[in-house]
C-alpha cells in the first residue's frame, strides 16, 4: 500500500487522475483475487478524495500551471514539514515571506493541496487591505471558511464555542453567541475549537496575503498556535514585503515561529540566472537554437530582474508569433548594449494580458468587473446589484465566467480580485471614462445608509473623485475621526491624504 499510495498521490498532483486512479483499481482488483482481501481504509480515502477532487483549492488551476524552478529546494523543506503533520506530529506552523510576484501564493497552494490530499481539513482565506483596520475581521473570515463544519468541533468546550459563535451566525445557530473580552480570550476559543478537531482529524488554516489581516486576529491566531499542544494543526502565512508597515502582531507571530511555534520562515529570493534559463527552456519552443536562447534569457533577466511573475507573463505574450518574439531574440540590436530598451515593458505586457482576459467575456460580465473595480479588491454582491441592476442570481449566474479566467478567485465566503492589479488594469482601460463616472455616482447614495467604517470609506473615496465639495471634505474628516478612536491607523493614513 505505500508503494500505491506513493503512485496515486504522484498521479494526483501531477493532473493525471486517469492514473492516480487506476492504480488504485488495479491494486484493489489483484488484492481481491490474490488474497481476498480490500484495501485499507486510508488508502480508499485517498481514491475517493481524488475521485471528487476535494483536496483541489479553488482558483489554483493557472497559479500552478507554470514550471516550477528555482524553488526546488524551500519547497522540499515546506514539504517534509506536511508531512511531519499529516503524520501526526503537533502543532506547526510556515511562514513564507517575498515581495510581491516571487511565488508565495502558489507555495502556498501547492502546500494547501498536499494537506487536502493527505487527507488534513483545510481552512482557507484570503484578506484585503480593507480588511486591516476592521477587529476581528480575519477571524471573521476564518469562521466562514467551514468552521461550522469540522468534524470533532461539537467535542470542544461549550465556552469557546459561544465566544467564537459571537462573531459567525453560522455557529450562532448552533451555540449561545457572545461577544469575545480580549485577545487571551479568543486565543484560548480558537485553541479549543480547532485543537479539538485536529486531534480527530488533522487541520491547516491557510491565511494568503496575511499582511492585510488585522491585528487582533493575528494576535489570537498566533497565542492559539502556542497554546495548542499535541494537536496536529497547521498555520501557514503569506506576507508581502514592501506593503507598507507590517502589523505589529505579524511581526511578533513570525518571529515566534521556530521558537515559541515549531515551524519554517521560508524567504523567497529574486530566480538566478539558470532559473530564467531553464524558465525559457520550458516556456518558449518556439526560440530556435542556443544562440536564440541565450539572448532571449539575458533579455529576460534584465526585464524582469527575476521576478517569477513578470518572466512567466512575458513568456507567455510571446507564446504566439508577433513582432515581440522577433524584438526579443534580435536584441541587442548592432552596436547596441544590454541596457537598449524594448518598444514595451514587462507591466505594459501584463497589463495587456489582463485585458485579452477581459476582452473574452461577454459586456454583461465587463460591466459587472468594471463597477467591482471602482469598489476595491474585494466584490460587494449586494452593492453591485444596485449598481448594474441585476437580481442576486443573475449576477452571480455571471461571476464563474470571470473565475475561469482567474480574473476572480472565491474562497468559500467571497469572491475577490485574483489581483490588485486585475482591478485597477480594468478600471483603468476596459471601460471608458463616462462608464466609471457613472459607476461612481451610482453606489454613492446606496452607501449613505450604511454606517460601518469600510462603507464609509469608500463613500468618501467615490465622493472624492466625483464631488469634491464641502460636504465630501466634512465626510471625510468626521471618518479621520471615527478611524482614529477605534484605531484603524491605515483608515485615518488613507482619509488625512483624501482631505488634503
Amino acid at each position: 500500500e505505500p508503494a500505491v499510495r506513493l503512485l496515486m498521490r504522484a498521479g494526483a498532483l501531477a493532473g493525471d487522475l486517469a492514473t492516480a486512479v487506476g492504480a488504485y483499481r488495479e491494486f484493489a482488483q489483484r488484492l481481491k483475487t490474490e488474497v481476498d482481501e480490500r484495501p485499507g481504509r486510508d488508502l480508499s480515502a485517498l481514491a475517493d478524495r481524488i475521485r471528487d477532487q476535494r483536496w483541489r483549492p479553488a482558483g489554483t488551476g493557472a497559479t500552478l500551471a507554470s514550471p516550477l524552478v528555482g524553488r526546488e529546494t524551500q519547497h522540499r523543506s515546506v514539504f517534509e514539514l506536511i508531512a511531519q503533520l499529516t503524520a501526526g506530529s503537533g502543532p506547526s506552523a510556515l511562514v513564507i515571506v517575498s515581495t510581491p510576484g516571487m511565488g508565495r501564493t502558489r507555495l502556498l497552494a501547492e502546500s494547501a493541496q498536499r494537506l487536502a490530499l493527505d487527507g488534513a481539513q483545510l481552512l482557507q482565506i484570503r484578506p484585503v487591505r480593507s480588511d486591516h483596520d476592521a477587529r476581528w475581521s480575519a477571524i471573521r473570515l476564518l469562521l466562514g471558511s467551514g468552521v461550522s463544519a469540522l468534524r470533532g468541533l461539537a467535542g470542544a468546550r461549550p465556552d469557546a464555542l459561544s465566544a467564537l459563535a459571537g462573531l459567525a451566525p453560522d455557529l450562532a445557530e448552533r451555540f449561545a453567541p457572545r461577544e469575545p473580552r480580549d485577545v487571551a480570550e479568543m486565543a484560548t476559543a480558537l485553541a479549543t475549537a480547532l485543537g479539538t478537531p485536529a486531534e480527530e482529524q488533522p487541520l491547516a488554516v491557510a491565511i494568503d496575503d496575511a499582511h492585510w489581516a488585522d491585528g487582533t486576529s493575528l494576535a489570537a491566531l498566533g497565542a492559539a498556535w502556542a497554546q495548542l499542544k499535541n494537536s496536529p494543526a497547521m498555520l501557514l502565512l503569506t506576507v508581502a514585503q514592501g506593503a507598507g508597515t507590517l502589523p505589529a502582531e505579524l511581526v511578533k507571530l513570525e518571529s515566534d515561529v521556530g521558537r515559541e511555534i515549531p515551524g519554517l520562515v521560508v524567504r523567497l529570493r529574486s530566480l538566478e540566472e539558470d532559473d530564467l534559463r531553464k524558465l525559457v527552456a520550458s516556456l518558449a519552443p518556439w526560440c530556435r537554437g542556443k544562440a536564440q536562447r541565450e539572448r532571449l534569457t539575458r533579455r529576460i533577466i534584465h526585464e524582469t530582474a527575476g521576478s517569477p511573475f513578470f518572466a512567466v507573463t512575458l513568456l507567455g505574450a510571446l507564446a504566439k508569433p508577433s513582432n515581440f518574439q522577433k524584438d526579443m531574440v534580435a536584441w541587442p540590436p548592432p552596436g547596441g548594449t544590454i541596457d537598449a530598451p524594448l518598444p514595451f515593458s514587462v507591466p505594459a505586457v501584463a497589463r495587456h494580458a489582463i485585458a485579452v482576459r477581459v476582452g473574452e467575456l461577454s459586456p454583461q460580465e465587463v460591466r459587472v468587473l468594471g463597477a467591482a473595480s471602482v469598489f476595491g479588491q474585494a466584490l460587494d454582491l449586494e452593492l453591485l446589484t444596485e449598481v448594474v441592476e441585476l437580481s442576486r442570481h443573475d449576477l452571480e449566474q455571471l461571476l464563474p465566467g470571470s473565475e475561469r479566467r482567474h480574473l476572480i478567485q472565491f474562497d468559500g465566503r467571497r469572491y475577490t480580485f485574483a489581483a490588485p492589479l486585475i482591478a485597477e488594469v480594468i478600471r483603468a482601460e476596459c471601460i471608458t471614462n463616462g462608464e466609471r463616472r457613472t459607476l461612481e455616482r451610482r453606489p454613492i447614495a446606496s452607501l449613505a445608509g450604511r454606517n460601518d467604517l469600510e462603507s464609509r470609506v469608500l463613500r468618501s473615496e467615490l465622493l472624492a473623485r466625483v464631488a469634491p465639495d464641502q460636504a465630501a471634505l466634512d465626510l471625510t474628516l468626521s471618518l479621520v475621526e471615527d478611524a482614529w478612536q477605534a484605531g484603524a491607523r491605515r483608515v485615518v493614513e488613507r482619509s488625512v491624504a483624501r482631505a488634503e
